[in-house]
């Protein structure tokens, strides 16, 4: 069972390779994101890396409130 994540979120800046793919110049900023995933034992599922144009970035949070009383 999937019970903890992690993520960070910068702003980074384009390589020859990365520029080429993604249409973009070389030293452009990009947004980069990379996280993992792990189960309830704490052993890495999922690890993530996402490398983006920031014009072509949407980032959305879906707050909830537990009750605490």
């Amino acid at each position: 069972m999937l019970t903890k994540g992690t993520e960070k979120v910068e702003i980074t800046f384009a390589t020859e390779e990365e520029a080429k793919l993604l249409k973009v110049e070389e030293g452009q900023y990009l947004y980069y994101q990379s996280g993992v995933v792990n189960d309830d034992r704490g052993v890495g599922i999922e690890f993530f890396r996402i490398m983006a144009r920031p014009d072509q970035v949407q980032y959305t949070n879906v707050l909830t409130r537990r009750d605490t009383r």
